[in-house]
């Protein structure tokens, strides 16, 4: 299911907490774990260099720069130790990589020929940023091609998936994603639908539990009728005691997104545990 694990780190406690997600998972699921540290070339190039250099003084612009990519590479070098360190604890097979670039567009691409991304709900500079989860998780979850975890800090088993399920075509997926980790970890799987009429998420788990059904596995359902969407999906996570919400990402289209806010934004921003992300 997850051959291949990418966790991108950057020193922070949640890009450790989701390092420590990454070779459990890796576990469990038999897979390959790659750390990875992105230097941000925006740190490097631009405006944010010419400020840093009148602080620095009257040294030439090639040796500032230079001095600053050696600092930020041993810095990268230096976290990539630590993981390195944890995944031999772990006993787990591993790959490190160093990268110049900007940040979320390396971690898009380097998601290609995985099967999983782990990344901190925020990383090591989000309190410099205005968006909650931090700019880097926003932009991974959207451009993503493969599933993405978004974990806060801390750790929990992930033994206990709750689906979140609209019908919709990434629900659908996710659907599929969950019915899966449920069978692979061998643990109960529970799917919530939240709908303006009860008939209708009543439907809607019906025909979840169809699907899990042809997977021998029995999904637990619980309908709410209601149009608080996020309310009731993290009511019910917290009721049931779930540690992991499986979920489609972003299917609504961007204007409605823009005019009625974003399920899949408030959910992670709001979240006490793991989110996985299918689109």
């Amino acid at each position: 299911m997850f051959n291949r694990i990418l966790v991108p780190v950057d020193g922070s406690d949640t890009a450790a907490s989701a390092a420590a997600y990454a070779l459990r998972l890796a576990e469990s699921f038999d897979s390959d774990v790659i750390g990875l540290y992105v230097v941000d070339v925006r740190l490097i190039e631009g405006p944010l260099l010419q400020t840093i250099g009148s602080m620095w003084g009257d040294l030439p612009m090639p040796t500032r720069q230079g001095d600053l990519i050696e600092a930020l590479e041993k810095r990268g070098r230096e976290v990539l130790d630590d993981f390195e360190q944890r995944a031999r604890d772990g006993r787990r097979t591993f790959e490190s990589v160093l990268e110049i670039g900007v940040v979320p567009d390396v971690i898009a691409d380097r998601a290609r020929p995985v099967d999983l991304v782990v990344i901190g709900r925020r990383g090591e500079h989000a309190a410099f940023g205005e968006h909650p989860l931090g700019s880097t998780v926003h932009s991974v979850v959207r451009r993503s091609p493969k599933p993405v975890l978004v974990c806060p800090r801390g750790e929990v088993p992930l033994r206990r998936p709750l689906v979140a399920y609209d019908g919709s075509e990434h629900a659908a997926r996710a659907l599929e994603l969950g019915v899966e980790y449920a069978e692979r970890r061998r643990c109960p799987l529970q799917v919530v639908s939240v709908q303006g009429r009860r008939e209708e998420a009543d439907r809607l788990l019906e025909e979840a539990r169809d699907f899990a059904r042809g997977h021998d596995l029995e999904a637990v359902p619980h309908a709410r009728e209601s149009d608080k969407v996020v309310e009731m999906v993290l009511e019910v996570a917290r009721e049931n005691g779930s540690d992991l919400l499986v979920m489609g990402a972003y299917g609504k289209g961007r204007l409605r997104e823009f005019l009625l806010g974003s399920t899949t934004e408030s959910i992670l921003a709001q979240a006490g545990h793991p989110v996985l992300l299918y689109r």
